[in-house]
């Protein structure tokens, strides 16, 4: 019986200690790359923040990393992570941006939606510390389908992020933009559009006041415009 176990720990150790030594290595890695680094929240990334999810996110802990401005192994560490994507989720409240995803600001409401998007979908995983370095495959599923019934806890990980992004391109930006991975066929635009805000906002209702506001900004914006060129009220209701 001794020698059977000796043998099949014999067996194991190679494999397990080569996992052991692979985590630990990521460990160092993700260490060398972004404990102390990275650029906090401006302030008004810090207020996006706070108006969509509330004052009890604690979002001092963010940091945002832009891949062009690395180099050596760092820079080959965050674009293996990267991959293909605009923006990723490190671990701790680490985010990664590439050269195309790159901005100043993202609270900047005339800058460009997808932007705030990939900032608000990476940030959803940062506060609500999502990142894993062993994905199962389901948290892979980026689109989904909202019915009647639906509750934000009921998806995926990156399906709760990929609404928190719709979100932001419906509701939070100026030009109101398409969702990208709301399922739309069964159903109006309007339908879908209140779906999603109220799926969203049950989960978080300080977001239901920050798309009211922004939407009397934008009226407000809107009629002075229209002012500013001596034209006929057209803002929109």
């Amino acid at each position: 019986m001794h020698e059977l176990a000796g043998k099949i720990l014999n067996f194991l150790k190679w494999p397990v200690g080569g996992f052991l030594i692979g985590c630990t290595s990521l460990a160092i890695m993700h260490a060398a790359t972004f404990v102390g680094r990275g650029e906090k929240l401006t302030s008004g990334e810090d207020k996006l923040l706070h108006d969509f999810y509330g004052d009890s996110v604690e979002t001092s802990g963010i940091r945002k990393h832009f891949i062009e401005e690395e180099s050596g192994l760092r820079k080959y560490f965050m674009r293996t992570m990267l991959g293909s994507a605009c923006a990723s989720a490190g671990p701790g409240q680490h985010i990664i941006f590439s050269g195309t995803c790159s901005s100043d600001d993202y609270s900047n409401l005339s800058a460009d939606g997808a932007l705030r998007s990939a900032f608000m979908h990476e940030a959803e995983h940062a506060l609500m510390q999502n990142f894993s370095i062993l994905k199962r495959q389901k948290d892979k599923q980026y689109d989904y389908s909202l019915t009647d019934s639906s509750l934000f806890d009921d998806f995926g990980k990156e399906q709760r992020a990929a609404m928190v992004g719709d979100y932001t391109l419906r509701f939070l930006t100026i030009m109101n933009q398409d969702a990208v991975h709301q399922d739309k066929r069964e159903c109006s635009l309007a339908d879908a559009d209140s779906l999603l805000a109220r799926i969203v906002e049950a989960k978080y209702p300080s977001a239901k006041e920050f798309r009211a506001e922004l939407k009397r900004t934008e009226q407000r914006r809107f009629l002075e415009y229209f002012d500013y060129l001596n034209l006929p009220n057209q803002a929109p209701r």
